[in-house]
């Protein structure tokens, strides 16, 4: 009655059976359907906020490298039923004695296998994480060199248009990829290392001669001679998280008692290096990639974070991450 064109089909997993995928696109295909869609969307297996937050996805590491952290945080990953091969690696961490915290919204088989279960509100992920970065900056648990070196925490942002400060606007003839910090040591803005637009092979400050300060904030004047107010991205990162997630307003969001997140935020800062295992259940959520990115934040501001995301399959975002502690 409706037509064709109402009629949309998609595949999960084609590469599982190519012959039922094929089957079912013949039949959109004599049905006129519209399709195939993408199955990634409509079950958003994987961490959308990975590609966005470094440019790639599915960056790897073993799962017997969990046995080496001294925290394991299970966040929407239900291991034991959807990862059973590699499940048992944190059983065995457990037997080295790391500590276990499981963060999903029901006391399933893989909460079994924590210390700690912690179940949030559905959909108060983010919340959480940008509450345990809070309370791990304000007792002053963050790594602060880690920030400088691998974060984009120290560039300087525009006031007026809330843009990075960029090459282009002190020279015309500049890139719109290269970004500035405010060096400490020298008491000048310096181009910023690693971004798209610079060729330099390093992010060591040294090599470049600089030290990065996290808290300048200041007047910049642009190639059209118009004076702009800048500060740091770390600036604007702190307001925000004093103002919209202490622990009293994360307890309201999440459901989850004000002990309990300064409880984890000091389980992270003590047990070092801490897995963030982040699974399916995290992803499965309109506007998930701000799960995925606020935990990549998490792990960013502590710097002895590891991160292995995705959905049921071994996907993972493993990025400069292990670098502390690690074998």
């Amino acid at each position: 009655e409706d037509g064709p064109k109402t009629i949309a089909l998609f595949s999960p997993i084609p590469a599982y059976n190519y012959i039922s995928a094929a089957s079912g696109y013949r039949l959109g295909s004599l049905l006129g359907a519209a399709g195939p869609l993408s199955f990634y969307d409509w079950y958003c297996d994987l961490p959308a906020g990975e590609p966005e937050t470094w440019g790639v996805q599915t960056e790897e590491c073993e799962e017997w490298d969990w046995t080496n952290a001294k925290l394991i945080i299970l966040w929407g990953a239900n291991i034991a039923e959807s990862r059973i091969p590699a499940s048992h690696f944190v059983t065995e961490a457990k037997y080295n004695g790391t500590k276990v915290v499981s963060i999903l919204t029901d006391y399933n088989a893989s909460s079994k296998l924590a210390d700690i279960a912690i179940c949030p509100r559905p959909g108060t992920d983010s919340a959480l994480a940008l509450g345990l970065t809070r309370e791990i900056i304000d007792k002053g648990w963050h790594d602060e060199e880690y920030i400088k070196t691998f974060t984009d925490m120290p560039f300087l942002v525009r006031k007026d248009t809330g843009k990075f400060l960029c090459e282009q606007d002190l020279d015309p003839n500049g890139s719109e990829f290269r970004f500035y910090i405010w060096c400490a040591k020298n008491k000048k803005l310096v181009l910023a290392p690693g971004t798209m637009g610079d060729e330099r092979d390093t992010l060591d400050w040294v090599q470049i001669g600089a030290i990065p300060d996290l808290n300048y904030s200041g007047e910049v004047e642009l190639a059209t001679a118009i004076n702009v107010q800048v500060e740091t991205v770390w600036l604007l990162l702190n307001r925000m998280l004093g103002k919209d997630y202490t622990l009293n307003k994360v307890a309201k969001i999440t459901g989850i008692d004000q002990t309990v997140i300064s409880q984890l935020a000091s389980d992270i800062h003590k047990y070092s290096p801490t897995c963030i295992i982040e699974g399916g259940g995290a992803n499965h959520w309109y506007h998930n990639d701000l799960n995925n990115r606020t935990m990549i934040l998490l792990m960013a501001v502590t710097g002895n974070i590891g991160y292995n995301g995705g959905g049921f399959h071994q996907y993972t975002g493993q990025y400069r991450v292990w670098l502390k502690g690690m074998p």
